[in-house]
């Protein structure tokens, strides 16, 4: 038979507190992480389209420094076309496409428009010319 003394009834008592959570504990933990998570995942997402908006902005830079160098080896910009001379998707490699890059030459080959469409609708339309005029979406110059 056995004995039971105060040392292992005192033993079973503390282990008996030492459990766990109580189901309110718990739920007040995934109330925080709630609220946590519905202030941080908009900032999230606005961050991430800024991101691509600023890939898709240097995309078009350097498509523009290659269709200077085309013109500088052509004295023309006719007969420049994606993706040829430049690839025709942004990013340029590996990630999923968020832009589709477009190049549109003057009928006397002068000058030339780039545009980086986004496949996204939440997104804005890049723009670059070769005088150097940039749009983002309807509005003149880059801001992010």
């Amino acid at each position: 038979m056995m004995m039971f003394n105060k040392k292992t009834i005192n033993l079973a008592l503390s282990r008996r507190h030492i459990r766990g959570f109580s189901l309110v504990e718990l739920m007040v933990i995934l109330l925080i992480i709630g609220v946590l998570a519905s202030v941080a995942y908009p900032r999230y997402l606005t961050q991430l389209q800024s991101t691509q908006r600023a890939v898709a902005q240097s995309a078009l830079v350097s498509l523009s420094a290659t269709m200077e160098i085309y013109y500088s080896e052509n004295n023309s910009y006719k007969g420049a076309s994606l993706p040829e001379i430049f690839p025709n998707k942004v990013p340029l490699q590996g990630a999923k496409t968020t832009y589709q890059l477009s190049l549109t030459i003057a009928s006397d080959g002068a000058s030339y428009n780039l545009m980086a469409t986004p496949i996204n609708s939440e997104l804005n339309k890049q723009e670059l010319s070769s005088t150097g005029l940039r749009k983002d979406g309807n509005k003149v110059g880059w801001l992010n």
